[in-house]
């Protein structure tokens, strides 16, 4: 009987223990997450925007055609800042996911508040998208395809520039043609020139493309009249005739 009790006791001593401390577990875990439930459950103002960052297009995924929507998670302060941020829903490239979490820390908020108008910390969701048709810019060229192209007034030359006829070439008696296209800048001059149908020579080439480089044109506009980029396209000839 004494070894029954002994065990008895230890027995109820073992469950007020475990009680205790699961007791103090959940205390000490609800100080460091209910706070967020319960903030998030107060505010019912949302947070608004007051500071979007530009979504830098990694280099990489641009020249690899890649392209997905990354949703991440924000914590939005009482000050309104953005304390920490994590993948929600992967795009499914890890180059994109790192980039969307480094745009999402530079934002800032005006805070959510609640019911008496006070500020309180709440988790934000949002998507940050990388189509290549919505990230390209004086310096940042879109895909040379005619989708991304906004313009419905074309750009007019104002100096298209002849290339000089290499001497090397012309003394070999090298002809050619190159088709050269160009991103042309808001205000008309030209940002970026690329080889679409090589000549075969690279001396023409390379004249082609410091001729259109230095060619400056009026801007082209969309439907609304305002100024945007644009893709042209030149063919260069080096023909010998016009030599003589």
């Amino acid at each position: 009987m004494q070894n029954g009790k002994e065990e008895n006791v230890s027995t109820r001593l073992s469950s007020a223990d475990f009680g205790v401390l699961a007791f103090v577990s959940l205390v000490l875990l609800g100080t460091g997450c209910a706070r967020y439930v319960r903030q998030d459950a107060q505010a019912i103002v949302l947070p608004t925007a007051l500071r979007e960052v530009k979504l830098e297009y990694p280099e990489a995924a641009q020249a690899q055609g890649i392209e997905g929507t990354v949703q991440v998670s924000m914590w939005i302060g009482r000050s309104g800042e953005v304390g920490r941020v994590n993948v929600y829903q992967s795009s499914g490239h890890d180059v994109l996911d790192k980039a969307a979490l480094a745009a999402a820390v530079q934002c800032s908020f005006a805070p959510a508040r609640d019911s008496r108008d006070l500020p309180v910390g709440v988790w934000l969701r949002r998507p940050f998208r990388f189509r290549l048709g919505e990230h390209f810019d004086d310096n940042h060229p879109s895909p040379l395809t005619p989708e991304y192209m906004k313009a419905v007034t074309m750009p007019e030359p104002l100096d298209e520039v002849e290339p000089a006829y290499p001497e090397s070439a012309r003394v070999l008696g090298i002809e050619g043609e190159a088709v050269v296209a160009f991103w042309l800048r808001k205000n008309g001059t030209v940002a970026f020139t690329r080889i679409v149908s090589s000549s075969g020579n690279t001396w023409l080439d390379k004249a082609a493309l410091e001729a259109a480089q230095q060619s400056t044109f009026t801007p082209a506009r969309d439907s609304s009249g305002a100024a945007v980029n644009i893709w042209l396209k030149r063919s260069f000839r080096f023909t010998l005739s016009k030599e003589r």
